[in-house]
């Protein structure tokens, strides 16, 4: 997704602005257990992030009838991948959402490209406000001995 970013009363909202179905050509990988994006999709999506001026919002779906939580593999591409993208988009913040069939989420956002990132606190819609599981910041702060 691309999402436009506004600071109201201390919170910061991100808004859906449009979004990519990304189809089979590309990806460079994928499997039930990894995809990787192709380096044509990666810099397209950039540009029209750049030109459209969002955030670029990553989302993800895991198997399994276990909470919403980003993986190991999640967090090794985010370390790889989440500097070059704040960077490529002139500091603009990077998001992730993972979903699962229990239709539960988490959500993660990274502000600055010398920072951690911080929890998503939530997802509005038309209808209702829509709460992330927070165990992938707990696991993150776990893994740092915090």
């Amino acid at each position: 997704m691309f999402a436009r970013r506004e600071t109201i009363r201390n919170d910061e909202i991100f808004t859906a602005v449009d979004w990519y179905a990304v189809p089979a050509e590309g990806f460079a990988f994928r499997s039930k257990y990894y995809i990787e994006l192709s380096n044509d999709t990666k810099a397209f999506l950039i540009k029209k992030a750049h030109d459209l001026q969002t955030s670029l919002v990553e989302c993800h779906s895991h198997l399994g009838p276990w909470p919403a939580e980003f993986s190991p593999s999640d967090f090794s591409g985010f370390r790889e991948f989440v500097p070059h993208i704040l960077w490529r988009l002139s500091g603009r913040p990077y998001l992730a959402v993972v979903t699962t069939p229990r239709t539960d989420f988490d959500g993660l956002v990274w502000i600055s490209p010398d920072q951690n990132p911080v929890q998503l606190d939530a997802i509005q819609t038309e209808r209702r406000t829509l709460y992330p599981t927070a165990l992938s910041i707990v696991a993150l702060e776990n893994s740092h001995g915090e």
